[in-house]
């Protein structure tokens, strides 16, 4: 049986929120959760939850992070930026390896594969990535968003 832990990890700027989903036994790899972005990390939860858990119980070490502004870590959206998100994401495939050996898996939910690829693009390593319904152009999920922060302003 899997266990959960939840802590704050010290970060450039401020505290960012975790949840660890541990295996009973030695880890047969790591996982880090690039988590989808913005109003779709509140409405994804419950899932990735599962599935963390899901992932622990087959032997896997798995990071669920709050990025800058998002969720439960510190700081405001409005402070956040895509290069702090960068770091989020280097701070936690860093915290991983640094609990166990493995080969460490990049789990990328939604607007959280853009800023995967970025990752990835600027020098990130991992040796697997597992893509969920990933948005494919930023741009376009920008607009989404914009066009629902319009109708929930005139609500």
């Amino acid at each position: 049986m899997s266990a959960r832990e939840a802590f704050f990890a010290d970060a450039a700027f401020g505290q960012r929120f975790c949840i660890v989903n541990r295996p009973s036994g030695q880890p047969r790899g790591l996982v880090l959760l690039v988590p989808p972005l913005l109003e779709e990390l509140n409405k994804s939860r419950r899932m990735c939850a599962l599935a963390a858990h899901a992932l622990a119980d087959a032997g896997l070490l798995v990071l669920r992070m709050d990025l800058h502004g998002c969720g439960d870590s510190s700081g405001d959206l409005a402070d956040a930026s895509w290069g702090t998100w960068i770091d989020d994401v280097e701070r936690g495939a860093a915290w991983l390896r640094s609990q166990a050996d493995g080969p460490l898996f990049i789990w990328a939910v939604r607007g959280g594969a853009l800023l995967a690829g970025d990752w990835l693009a600027r020098g990130g390593r991992c040796d697997g990535l597992m893509l969920w319904h990933p948005v494919l152009e930023g741009r376009r999920n920008l607009v989404q968003f914009l066009r629902l922060a319009a109708v929930a302003h005139w609500q």
